[in-house]
């Protein structure tokens, strides 16, 4: 198989969870494509792709995010964050903080899941104190400024805020977004991006469209019960692969 059909059909698979989820292209991008290319290869390839995705996702469901709560409570906390987070990457390792976030995002989401199996007859309703979201958030932002992994945390929180799915994913999408407009301008200012790049990411296109329209009918489809089962099954994956 040439690599462009691999690429593809990695596109295909991580366009259509994040679609489904509103996260998760880089997790299932790395899982799927680090048995046939180098992690920075598909880094490359794939944040801007994940800027497309993304860029559907706030189109759509732009009526849903919602706004007021990610301007004053999740981007200026994950924001102070990421600024400590990036001062502190020279002066301690990340490959501890890195199992330990690890094992932070799989003891949460194990505990979320047993949550959904103990309310099997109602629906699960999650409102947490402002210290406990505060401080999920901070740290997503830590880690986000060390390593650029505090995704399962961001993801965390939002799931805390008990908003509708739509507002979920589109939340999420907006951060995202927000990360991979910065990300992409530095690729192209350190040089990891040129015009043969963008070529290969072009030709990726239509898979990146069939992902996206896969993930859109599912995410339309499914409830908001089986909505919380696949969001906590894909954090104990992130989880899983910090570790």
């Amino acid at each position: 198989m040439s690599v462009i059909w691999i690429l593809a059909a990695v596109a295909l698979c991580s366009a259509a969870v994040q679609t489904i989820t509103g996260f998760g292209n880089m997790i299932v991008a790395l899982a799927l494509g680090a048995h046939f290319f180098e992690v920075t290869e598909l880094v490359d390839v794939f944040v801007p792709l994940g800027l497309a995705q993304t860029s559907y996702v706030l189109v759509v469901d732009r009526k849903f995010i919602p706004w007021k709560k990610l301007l004053t409570q999740v981007i200026p906390i994950m924001g102070v964050g990421t600024v400590v987070g990036f001062w502190l990457q020279i002066k301690i390792s990340p490959n501890g903080l890195r199992t330990f976030l690890g094992c932070l995002v799989v003891a949460l989401s194990i505990k979320e899941l047993y949550l959904w199996y103990q309310n099997s007859d109602v629906e699960i309703k999650r409102k947490s104190h402002t210290t406990t979201l505060g401080l999920a958030l901070f740290a997503a932002g830590i880690m986000h400024g060390m390593m650029g992994t505090g995704g399962p945390l961001l993801v965390y929180a939002m799931s805390r805020l008990d908003v509708g799915k739509r507002a979920f994913r589109g939340g999420l999408c907006a951060v995202f977004w927000l990360l991979n407009i910065g990300l992409v301008t530095t690729f192209f200012q350190v040089g990891r991006l040129n015009g043969s790049d963008l070529g290969r990411i072009g030709s990726l296109l239509p898979a990146l469209l069939l992902g996206i329209a896969f993930g859109e009918y599912v995410h339309r489809s499914m409830d908001k019960r089986r909505f919380q089962l696949v969001i906590f099954m894909m954090l104990l994956v992130a989880g899983i692969t910090l570790l």
